[in-house]
């Protein structure tokens, strides 16, 4: 049997779900962000479904998501705890290999970090999100103790469930971190990230929002660990193709020069890692290129935007470059990309105040 990934989500009745985000929500309007958030993980898990099955557990009968046209199944009664253990039970003594249970609250959660919990050798994978709790878990083996005196929706919930699995024998893993929409202040986050207006484009001096995407090796990256170094992040439509080709050969030509003065250079496109290896390979660039499938670097830099071709229109990549200073602030935005010269453009900025 394959794999089964799970979502787990509350029937969205007003007054029941997200009442934390009440104010500045109504009740009625926190519903309705609830829906749009489990829509849009069910859209996620899709991405899998050519390796997994997916099915939808909520707690009562419901047709909200019916148009999503996945399996649905009632969850037991019980606490939090109980519910896990009954539906990673059930699927693992069906005979699945593994089964994985994420939750609706994180609707900009990247694609690759299930597929790091789903390719975990360990008993239980668990996404950790940053208040404290996770936004996923992934189990080869369960035990009946193994969310023995959990207590949910703490700032200890993590750290709890790794210990109670650790009791019972089981093997735990903790994978990449990324975070919830619960309160006011996460859902501003969650604005400032996907809902970038003219005003809230990114301009000199702000801080450069995260990027953990996977790189042209599938090794992960965090722009936070290169703090202490400048680095030119590039975006670019799509690998191998020619003004990309371009804008990365002068990248490449240059890079010793952007070594001298401490900088590190980074592409980023939504081609898949695969894609990423061959074009790396091809021109044999000295730097990573990341994988930004589900496009959140882009989102979150304001560079994923509706383009035309032909009269048809469509979402991609505004060819962009950011570069970031030693501090993590960003020093220059460089919008609507000309390929050719543009490194040498970017090496001037960069020297321009030394």
């Amino acid at each position: 049997m394959r794999p089964v990934l799970i979502l787990f989500a509350k029937a969205p009745v007003a007054g029941r779900v997200k009442t934390r985000l009440v104010p500045p929500l109504t009740y009625e309007e926190a519903a309705h962000l609830h829906t749009a958030f489990a829509a849009d993980t069910i859209d996620l898990l899709q991405q899998l479904r050519d390796v997994a099955d997916i099915e939808l557990h909520t707690d009562i009968p419901t047709d909200a998501w019916a148009h999503c046209r996945v399996p649905q199944r009632l969850q037991c009664e019980g606490d939090l705890g109980l519910k896990l253990l009954q539906a990673l039970a059930g699927a693992l003594t069906a005979g699945r290999p593994r089964a994985l249970i994420v939750g609706s609250d994180s609707p900009t959660l990247p694609l690759a970090h299930l597929h790091e919990l789903m390719e975990s050798n360990a008993d239980v994978a668990v996404g950790p999100t940053d208040d404290g709790g996770f936004y996923a878990i992934c189990c080869r083996k369960v035990h009946p103790a193994m969310f023995a005196g959990v207590e949910w929706s703490a700032p200890s919930t993590l750290r709890q469930t790794i210990e109670a699995a650790a009791k019972c024998g089981l093997s735990v893993k903790t994978g990449s971190p990324w975070y919830d929409i619960d309160t006011a202040a996460d859902l501003d986050r969650l604005a400032n990230i996907t809902g970038m207006s003219a005003d809230k484009v990114l301009k000199e001096g702000d801080r450069a929002p995260e990027i953990r995407l996977q790189d042209d090796e599938g090794n992960p990256f965090e722009l936070s660990k290169l703090h202490g170094k400048n680095v030119v992040v590039y975006f670019y439509p799509k690998a191998d193709t020619s003004g990309c080709t371009l804008e990365s050969k002068e990248f490449s030509a240059s890079a010793a020069q952007f070594a001298k003065h401490d900088a590190v250079i980074v592409g980023v496109s939504p081609d898949k890692i695969e894609a990423q290896c061959k074009f790396k390979a091809k021109y044999e660039f000295p730097f990573q290129l990341l994988a930004d499938v589900d496009h959140y670097a882009a989102d979150a830099y304001g560079v994923w935007t509706e383009k035309s071709m032909y009269g048809r229109k469509y979402m991609g990549i505004e060819r962009s470059t950011f570069l970031i200073g030693k501090d993590g602030r960003i020093k220059k935005v460089f919008s609507k990309v000309k390929p050719a010269g543009h490194a040498a453009e970017v090496l001037a900025a960069l020297t321009s105040d030394e």
